[in-house]
């Protein structure tokens, strides 16, 4: 889980956001959604360019198999006492037991096999990255919460302030109130 934030942020942060700056500065953040992080992922991550080299190292292999063996020739020349021979030999084997198609047919399945398991795969590693998204999601929502909730109790705080100064509250709620905020902090800043 740790991996797929780690590789959830790095495609995030590695990736160029396209937007137009502001007169006044820099462009804020912009929204990522789930879909652009999964494209930015299969175009990004070498793990899936690995994956589509391996059905062709896979396909080249199996074409390797079946090419046709190469011919050979061969020139020679013999001289005897006044004759001279002078031989030319050219071979070619023709494979006629039909090994080539078993051949070629059990390439085109590995290839197929292949093929399905950079699928799976490629389908492990998106289902890593909406996970890590999906967790990325998560701490951001809940780090609002956070700060909305701590922006409350600044408010709730001063309040019950006044009100102590002014004689109406009680210490103790005052005390609560910033003992809460302390907490809602802490929690904010693990």
């Amino acid at each position: 889980m740790r991996l797929a934030l780690f590789v959830c942020v790095g495609v995030l942060g590695a990736c160029p956001c396209s937007g137009q700056p502001s007169p006044q500065g820099p462009p804020g953040p912009q929204r990522l959604t789930e879909r652009d992080a999964v494209a930015r992922f299969a175009e990004a991550d070498p793990r899936i360019r690995a994956l589509t080299a391996r059905i062709d190292e896979v396909r080249a292999a199996q074409a390797e198999r079946t090419l046709w063996p190469n011919p050979s020739a061969t020139y020679s020349r013999e001289s005897v006492v006044g004759a001279h021979d002078t031989f030319l030999l050219a071979r070619q084997e023709l494979p006629i037991s039909g090994r080539r198609g078993r051949l070629q047919l059990a390439g085109r399945l590995a290839v197929d096999a292949a093929r399905a398991d950079a699928q799976w795969q490629r389908g492990e590693l998106q289902a890593d990255l909406r996970d890590a998204y999906t967790a990325l999601m998560l701490a951001q929502e809940r780090e609002a919460a956070l700060r909305g909730s701590i922006e409350a109790l600044h408010t709730l705080v001063a309040a019950l302030r006044a009100r102590e100064e002014g004689g109406e509250g009680s210490t103790y709620d005052r005390m609560r109130g910033e003992r809460a905020l302390v907490d809602l902090q802490a929690e904010s800043a693990a």
